[in-house]
């Protein structure tokens, strides 16, 4: 693939991309997908959604443990019907994983089992960490099926009348006070 370059060669602007570098995850680590995919069949195998979760962030931090034995599952996370994360080994030790929202979509996360370890089925305990509030989860996949979880993303909106504005009154040692204005 070519590398991202802009300038003037012999009196000509060039540019070249390197269509590698734009797909990646962002540098922060976060994985970003477009066009929110809901599927209810993945692979062959059927997702089963089972919870809905509204947020009002923008990234949330998803953990992964074994739930149950260690016995080796193998699992894939595949975002808005896009692979994240894949072959992801679980174990008694949390895998972190960050992923980016779709704003003011339905954006989904599948748990998809690369294996079954040594006692079918795969079992995850799933932790999301967003708009303040964690979701703890007992996730299950098969051969079967997979494990599916709707985040519902929400723009927060701040009506013109709600802004804040700061209090600059003189002699306040604690931190800056806030009034509330209207337009």
């Amino acid at each position: 693939m070519m590398l991202l370059i802009a300038g003037t060669v012999h009196g000509q602007d060039t540019m070249h991309i390197n269509l590698q570098q734009i797909h990646r995850p962002c540098d922060t680590g976060v994985v970003r997908t477009v066009a929110p995919q809901i599927l209810s069949v993945y692979r062959g195998r059927a997702v089963d959604t089972q919870l809905v979760v509204e947020t009002f962030t923008d990234t949330v931090l998803v953990t992964l443990i074994d739930n149950g034995t260690i016995d080796g599952d193998t699992v894939t996370l595949v975002v808005n019907g896009h692979v994240a994360y894949s072959s992801i080994g679980l174990s008694d030790r949390l895998r972190y994983f960050r992923i980016g929202m779709v704003k003011g979509q339905r954006n989904q996360i599948i748990m998809y089992a690369e294996n079954l370890g040594q006692m079918p089925p795969n079992t995850a305990l799933m932790r999301i960490y967003h708009s303040g509030k964690t979701e703890l989860i007992y996730a299950s996949s098969d051969y079967n099926k997979s494990f599916g979880l709707i985040l519902q993303h929400r723009n927060l909106f701040i009506p013109p009348f709600m802004s804040v504005i700061p209090d600059k009154r003189k002699g306040q040692n604690a931190a800056p006070l806030f009034t509330f204005t209207s337009f």
